[in-house]
């Protein structure tokens, strides 16, 4: 897989995951914010540095 393939496809899944922390995270039944929008959001923080590893500067990154 090509480098901006990659950092596209890792952009792309840390928008997802970022949106559903964002969605999640203000539901405290349960503590359902815990056990979904917090792993969530570590999981798109994660992927965010592995698109700015894989190609940094790219235009994507800079959006999310």
């Amino acid at each position: 897989m090509k480098n901006q393939t990659k950092a596209l496809l890792y952009n792309s899944l840390a928008l997802f995951f970022g949106i559903i922390a964002l969605l999640t995270s203000w539901l405290w039944a349960y503590y359902v914010n815990l056990f979904i929008a917090f792993p969530s959001l570590v999981a798109a923080f994660f992927l965010f540095k592995s698109a700015n590893k894989a190609m940094p500067g790219n235009l994507f990154s800079k959006v999310n």
